[in-house]
């Protein structure tokens, strides 16, 4: 695999637009028939990934004239399509100019709209519909949004207009590591799971030359893992951050440079600076970005300005909201809401995510664009270990739903061998549910912890504005 091509200038301006002859063709790219150049599909992507650069990156009064337009669209359906929107929206005229002055959306009324309307979108005529897409619902309230193919088209294609958008080479490999979710409850010798596919760029796959993409699910990096990565050059590897945490336990940053890593692209979390230097110091590079399952790409972390993400003007309009804020390591953050251009099915109108940030109107970098900062919410605590360590705690609620049902849930750390389970929603336990919460709660922190589940009939999260399921009391 190549290193990342340097196409734009340190400055963070253009050297040239998306120069995609930079990167390697296959002998067959083009078309033999007459008058044809690139092959159909291949060229329907490369149109889109032009409109999404001239978007992202072109003028900042052209794409706000974009985004007031696309924001009209979806107010009017909204309203014309929802009771819910109905009762939220004005009856006149409506704009996005008006934006800032409807209510904010919070989780739970957004799961009431989609359990009283379900999808606004009818699927066409002999398509089959798309399923709702569930989050994971850090803090046990999943949400299940439902999305258009739209959505899941504009999704992969946004993932790979970033490596052309940044530079980055596409002839190697992508590999993704997987946590095994639903598979550990009932089959806990399970360790791994594997999916492989022959390319990763889709429809380009017949223009530019690209690697294999293969999904590696998870429990924990035993030798059988080891195995299966030193099968193929791992190339880009794209994890979030609690993963590589995992991963960095039993694999060293210079082993995973002789299985071919050669970036690290983070996928949900914060990084970790010590991890970020360990991997830099054997020459992989890392990529950031700021996303949520709702939602898809909400920015993507500049290059060359670390804690700084450029916002996906393609996909969300981002606002910042004062009459809100948190305060982390010494600095007044407000709080993220968010409205999804695309979410025709399921309307997310200034959706509050949970996130609070820093708020700049460019980057450092010379991008021209709503630029996040300090992002808090992916400020994850982490477990501390009586050695020293510190390694990132994460369990689904999805997965913890499977044991039983309950309404919210929070694990705490009361001291080095001390865990605290709370739950609510849940009337009682029995004795082999408790032994699965247990497990759960261990395999996530570390074997010495003496885990006690406890049910409660509300969790106090009053110091807690994010609502963190986990957090380390020491």
């Amino acid at each position: 695999m190549h290193e990342p091509l340097s196409l734009r200038s340190e400055a963070g301006f253009f050297d040239m637009p998306l120069n995609f002859s930079a990167y390697p063709l296959l002998d067959q790219a083009f078309e033999a028939s007459p008058f044809a150049f690139v092959p159909g599909q291949a060229s329907g992507n490369l149109a889109f990934l032009v409109e999404l650069d001239l978007i992202e990156n072109g003028s900042p009064v052209a794409r706000a004239v974009w985004q007031a337009k696309q924001l009209g669209n979806l107010l009017q359906h909204a309203r014309q399509k929802s009771a819910f929107w109905r009762a939220r929206l004005p009856s006149g005229e409506i704009n996005a100019a008006m934006l800032s002055y409807f209510p904010v959306l919070s989780r739970q009324e957004l799961i009431e709209q989609i359990a009283t309307e379900g999808s606004l979108m009818a699927s066409p005529d002999g398509a089959p519909a798309l399923p709702a897409s569930p989050t994971t619902g850090s803090t046990g309230t999943p949400v299940r949004v439902f999305v258009t193919r739209q959505n899941a088209m504009y999704n992969s294609m946004r993932s790979v207009f970033e490596y052309f958008n940044q530079g980055w080479s596409v002839d190697g490999n992508l590999t993704r590591l997987m946590k095994l979710d639903f598979e550990l409850i009932n089959e806990r010798d399970k360790k791994l799971k594997v999916v492989t596919a022959d390319s990763w760029l889709g429809p380009l796959s017949s223009l530019f030359k690209n690697g294999k993409y293969k999904i590696i699910y998870f429990a924990t990096p035993n030798d059988e893992m080891r195995a299966e990565m030193a099968k193929d050059s791992l190339g880009y590897l794209a994890a979030g951050s609690w993963l590589l945490e995992r991963l960095l336990t039993a694999v060293s940053p210079a082993e995973l440079k002789n299985l071919g890593m050669k970036a690290w692209i983070q996928l949900g979390g914060a990084r970790v600076q010590t991890h970020i230097d360990a991997l830099n110091e054997v020459g992989i590079t890392t990529h950031a970005n700021y996303s949520c399952e709702e939602i898809g790409p909400i920015a993507q972390g500049c290059s060359t300005c670390p804690d700084h993400y450029h916002v996906a003007h393609s996909n969300v309009v981002v606002e910042e909201d004062k009459s809100l804020t948190a305060t982390f390591e010494g600095r007044t953050l407000s709080r993220v809401l968010l409205t999804h251009l695309h979410s025709y099915a399921t309307p997310l109108i200034r959706y509050d995510v949970g996130d609070f940030a820093e708020f700049l109107s460019a980057c450092p970098c010379g991008h021209q664009g709503t630029v996040l900062k300090n992002l808090y919410g992916r400020q994850k605590n982490f477990v501390r270990h009586a050695d020293g360590r510190f390694t990132e705690f994460m369990i689904t609620a999805r997965t913890g739903r499977t044991v039983r049902e309950f309404k919210e849930w929070r694990v705490q750390q009361l001291s080095f061998t001390e865990l605290l389970l709370e739950l609510s929603g849940v009337p009682d336990l029995t004795e082999q549910e408790v032994e699965k919460f247990q497990f759960l709660v261990g395999l996530a922190a570390g074997t010495e912890f003496k885990v006690t589940v406890k049910v409660v009939d509300a969790i106090d999260w009053s110091d807690n504005p994010k609502r963190l399921f986990f957090r380390c009391r020491i």
